[in-house]
């Protein structure tokens, strides 16, 4: 191997062997290949191996939540999809049955455009959405992580390169298995696609509000889209687009974060036949109660961001931080008031995920000069081992347990996808 400026570039035989290992372990190990060959190239630092990173990763769950069998919440979508795709365009945006109401119009719409591009193919709404979620997500990390580093206001044009380099490298590589392995329930994510698709958009509304602030009309518009696709987005909206509007005015974040507790929680009422609607949807046996370790875990999360925002020594930064942590403390508010009904502190705690993926993409992006190869491994092998358990004790049936999952052949992911989608 050459160097070439911050471009580590194999010799012509290097070239032609990783492509080999592409080809081979993408014919007889799928998943694995999606995960591994663009590390290979992150670590040659080769020209767009950023991004590539972070689709091939989305793409990784996407591929393993369609070989999930459909129940549930998934089964009704799937049906719901089937249904719009025979509707006429001017019903659609009138669409409204069981789950999905009126006021949901852009899920309704999205659902027809994948019907009508796709023919109806259940395998490519599956498969686009959960890879649609998780891209959201790892974007959101991304901001997150360049914030956290001081490179929002620096090198605008080229930083994915400088995120394989020391002493970005390692953190950023850190940060992407946590954010998107751990943080995000991998199992709910591709069950209640619906309010997980609305949650991503959101939040990468709110991450390029925060981290960009020149392009606050795209930031605004993804925000107010999510409560469209489904109405509980409603909530952490509000919140985000508060803690922007008031960002120059703290005063008025101590009484908006009582009066919005309060508005919040008797809001909620006002959506007809919500109650109804949460209770039908949280049946599914992988949901019930959030586990005091998981709120534990996510306190400590914010804790440990609190006490690295009075120290942070960038002021750019740190009133970056300040705004996702203004957005923590008045949506945990709401969590707390909405707490004695089980049901809605449920389903709103699952927004909390989306906060974790802020957070960490922040903290390591902070830190980055103190990650090393060391740390690297650590929270990637961590975070294998939770995803690995995570899928393994799902409720749902995917085409192998971990880590025989990772090492499925071509063939027989074509056999699954055939026998998941064959009726539909």
């Amino acid at each position: 191997m050459y160097r070439v400026g911050t471009y580590v570039s194999p010799s012509n035989a290097a070239w032609i062997g990783l492509w080999m290992i592409l080809v081979l372990t993408g014919v007889f190990a799928a998943p694995f290949a999606l995960i591994v060959f663009p590390l290979l190239l992150f670590w040659c630092r080769a020209p767009y191996s950023v991004p590539l990173l972070l689709v091939s990763w989305a793409a990784f769950f996407s591929l393993l939540t369609s070989t999930k069998f459909p129940e549930s919440d998934l089964l009704l979508y799937l049906e719901i999809y089937e249904d719009l795709g025979r509707q006429a365009l001017a019903d659609v945006f009138s669409y409204a049955v069981l789950s999905i109401r009126v006021t949901e119009v852009a899920y309704s719409i999205y659902s027809y455009i994948i019907s009508t591009i796709s023919g109806g193919s259940a395998f490519a709404f599956v498969f686009l959405t959960s890879f649609l979620i998780y891209l959201f997500v790892v974007l959101i990390a991304y901001f997150a992580f360049v914030g956290g580093a001081g490179l929002s206001a620096r090198y605008a044009h080229d930083r994915s390169p400088l995120l394989t380099k020391n002493p970005y490298a390692y953190a950023f590589l850190a940060a992407m298995a946590l954010a998107s392995f751990v943080a995000i329930t991998f199992s709910l994510s591709g069950h209640l696609v619906r309010q997980y698709l609305a949650g991503s958009v959101l939040f990468f509304g709110f991450a390029v509000l925060i981290f960009s602030e020149r392009r606050w009309v795209i930031g605004s518009i993804l925000i107010l889209l999510a409560p469209l696709i489904h109405n509980s987005a409603a909530i952490p909206a509000v919140i985000t687009i508060l803690v922007f509007v008031l960002r120059h005015r703290r005063a008025f974040l101590w009484p908006t974060l009582v009066l919005f507790a309060f508005l919040g929680y008797y809001g909620v009422t006002f959506i007809p036949g919500y109650d109804s609607v949460v209770s039908e949807a949280t049946q599914a046996a992988d949901e019930g109660a959030i586990h005091p370790v998981i709120v534990a875990a996510d306190v400590a999360l914010v804790v440990l961001a609190l006490g690295l925002n009075s120290a942070h020594p960038h002021l750019q930064s740190k009133r970056q931080l300040s705004l996702i942590l203004w957005a923590c403390v008045l949506f945990a508010s709401f969590l707390v008031l909405v707490s004695g009904v089980s049901l809605l502190f449920l389903r709103f705690y699952f927004y909390v995920e989306f906060f974790r993926v802020l957070l960490i993409g922040f903290i390591f992006g902070r830190y980055a000069r103190t990650v090393g190869p060391t740390a690297v491994l650590v929270a990637g092998s961590f975070s294998l081992l939770y995803f690995s358990l995570r899928f393994n004790f799902s409720a749902w049936d995917y085409i192998d347990r971990m880590p025989g999952a990772l090492f499925v052949d071509i063939s027989r992911l074509a056999d699954r996808v055939d026998l998941v989608y064959r009726g539909y």
